[in-house]
């Protein structure tokens, strides 16, 4: 498996910044905290209040990640809730089946946790949240509009 990659804000900090190791494409952030949105629950906000300090802390914070900071949240509500239920009724319950025998079958809130688990870290990674992953994404530079009656 490769190493994963190093953020360029990271590079830079400690001196390693190579040019043939960066992405020149890298998209630029805007800037400004992420504002979590109403609809989370309580969960959610509080996880949303923690993922923007660690952002910020990192000096990689940016309102741009709301959305992908709420879809976060929200998953992370959905896997703490569901471990709460596994906790108390555990993560295999005693099922009757079509012939009327008792067997053992796994807690549906198994499932849903690790779905729940997986949109988070998808959130996180392949959103470009993550430091490693932000100097994955590129994007084309915007080229200023030429002015003039001939202009192309």
């Amino acid at each position: 498996m490769a190493r994963p990659r190093k953020p360029t804000e990271l590079k830079l900090l400690k001196g390693t910044a190579r040019p043939c190791r960066m992405n020149p494409d890298e998209p630029d952030q805007s800037s400004g905290l992420p504002v979590a949105p109403s609809h989370l629950g309580t969960i959610a906000r509080e996880h949303f209040d923690i993922l923007v300090k660690r952002i910020d802390d990192m000096g990689y914070a940016s309102d741009s990640f709301t959305e992908v900071l709420a879809l976060a949240s929200e998953a992370f509500e959905t896997w703490q809730l569901c471990n709460a239920v596994i906790a108390e009724i555990g993560m295999v319950g005693l099922i009757p089946n079509s012939y009327g025998d008792i067997v053992r079958k796994e807690n549906p809130e198994v499932a849903i946790r690790q779905k729940a688990w997986q949109t988070y870290r998808m959130c996180l990674v392949e959103m470009g949240l993550t430091p490693a992953s932000k100097s994955k994404v590129s994007a084309k530079k915007k080229e200023p509009e030429k002015k003039g009656k001939w202009a192309l």
